[in-house]
Order: structure tokens, then sequence, then C-alpha cells
């Protein structure tokens, strides 16, 4: 079980720290707007802090790493409401119509999701005297 732990923490740092890359890139290149980069900056650090909790063991590393790939799921963009937060990894399936819209889902942080969703943490409890 550590080994997933290990592995799911590294995925998070990861993708956190190609995200501020990604940041950075997508505001050179378009000039975002400002809430734009506070809010993927917040979503990129929600992922560093849930990676190293996850590599320290921590009890509530679980729950930020959720948040992070939760909201990179839904990919909305109807008239001039728009949701998609992907920091630069994604795999989106979509449909759209014409004059109406576009609603998708980004398989990489659903299946980010499910993985973390279905991984249990076991407990780190010290050996017991006598056991081999």
């Amino acid at each position: 079980m550590l080994r997933q732990q290990k592995l799911i923490g590294s995925a998070l740092i990861v993708h956190a720290v190609y995200g501020v890359g990604w940041i950075c890139e997508s505001f050179e290149r378009a000039a975002s707007p400002a809430l734009f980069v506070a809010l993927n900056v917040l979503l990129a650090v929600l992922g560093l802090s849930a990676g190293i909790g996850y590599l320290k063991q921590a009890d509530w590393a679980r729950s930020l790493a959720q948040l992070f790939y939760f909201v990179q799921i839904p990919q909305l963009a109807i008239g001039f409401v728009a949701w998609s937060f992907t920091l630069g990894l994604q795999m989106v399936f979509s449909v759209g119509w014409i004059d109406f819209g576009q609603i998708g889902v980004n398989v990489v942080a659903l299946a980010m999701l499910i993985w973390i969703t279905r991984f249990r943490r076991q407990p780190v409890t010290p050996a017991v005297a006598g056991e081999a």
C-alpha cells in the first residue's frame, strides 16, 4: 500500500509542477486575466500540498487530492459560462452543439479521482512486541 501512496503523491506533485509551467506559458502567450492565473495557481498549490501530504502519510492529503481532481473533471462552455480547470494535463471527451456550447469530461482527472477514492491508506502502526 505504501507504494501506491508514493505513486499518488508523486503524480500529484508532477501534475501541480507541470501546471505551474503551463500557467506561466499560457499567461505569456495569451495574457490571461488575473483571476484565471490566481485560480489556477491556487489549484496548483492545492495539488502540491496534497502530493506532499501523501508522501508524508498525512490524513488530510486524500481530501485535498480528491478536491484537486474533482474540480478538473467537468469541462463546460455554454454561452458566457465556462468552466475548465486542467493545469495542462488532460484528455477531454466532449460533445458540442451549434449555438449552444460544449460539455466534456476530463478523463485523466476522473481516472485519478477514482484511483484516489478506491485506494485506502493503511495507517502506520508500530510492530507489537513478539510479532514476527
